[in-house]
């Protein structure tokens, strides 16, 4: 999460980066391209400097949709750097595993009372 924080963007190796990038409009037409309706697609290509070029594409990103879900150890590494910028660090893993399980609660309020007790 750190490199979209901030000034993270900033950064000598990024500006360092950023005039070799070049970005184009995404063609809908032609061979090859994505179906009109996916909005989600993505091609990448590098050209590298001895003119060898690498390229590969995203149908759909990972856990764009239920059809293509995250892995349990992804999803919930995901909530744990999302939660780190709210929550104690000390009560995110309790957290996740009372979200893990939130249909056998007894009660919502034991949810609300561990991420009461672990705002920032």
């Amino acid at each position: 999460m750190d490199d979209f924080e901030e000034a993270s963007y900033r950064q000598a190796q990024v500006l360092d980066l950023l005039p070799r990038i070049h970005v184009g409009a995404y063609n809908q037409t032609g061979e090859g391209n994505f179906p009109q309706d996916n909005h989600f697609g993505g091609r990448v290509r590098i050209t590298l400097r001895d003119g060898t070029v690498l390229a590969t594409q995203v149908d759909q990103p990972l856990g764009r949709t239920s059809a293509n879900a995250l892995p349990h150890a992804l999803l919930r590494d995901k909530f744990t750097l999302c939660a780190a910028a709210v929550l104690k660090q000390d009560a995110i893993p309790a957290i996740a595993d009372a979200i893990e399980r939130f249909q056998d609660l007894p009660r919502v309020g034991e949810l609300t009372a561990l991420i009461h007790g672990a705002t920032i």
